[in-house]
């Protein structure tokens, strides 16, 4: 089973639920907010690993969403150098889960560029409908 996170234009990064739990504890690790560090980290699969944790960023209150991609960026980085938990550097366990978290960092990219999301949404067919749903913190 796969989890996800749903970008602001519908996107949707997919992985293994594993890979997308280990996704979510280290975006939430750069956070400076713990209220919604400690919420995000909430986000992974209720039983980790087995899938369908995710979060959709359109949901998350406005002034949590530019900490949210920059976390995502610094998380990306910090694992691409040092590796993250038990993925060790230069493993090819490491460098298949930065592959697909690069995907993530290239659909904030693009997506912050302006472009159409039918472009590059390389884990999902299609786009993610909006909700009008609120989560998370910082929604008053």
């Amino acid at each position: 089973m796969a989890g996800f996170i749903v970008l602001e234009d519908g996107r949707s990064y997919a992985a293994s639920g594993r890979a997308t739990d280990a996704v979510i504890r280290a975006i939430a690790a750069e956070l400076a907010d713990p209220v919604f560090a400690e919420w995000l980290t909430g986000c992974q699969a209720q039983f980790l690993g087995s899938g369908m944790g995710g979060v959709d960023v359109r949901q998350i209150a406005p002034q949590h969403r530019g900490p949210f991609y920059e976390a995502a960026r610094a998380a990306f980085g910090r694992a691409r150098d040092n590796g993250f938990e038990h993925m060790e550097p230069g493993s090819d366990e490491l460098a298949t889960w930065l592959s697909n978290f690069g995907d993530l960092i290239e659909m904030v990219d693009r997506w912050r560029a302006g472009e159409a999301p039918e472009l590059f949404n390389p884990h999902v067919a299609g786009l993610e409908p909006p909700t009008d749903r609120r989560e998370g913190p910082g929604w008053g």
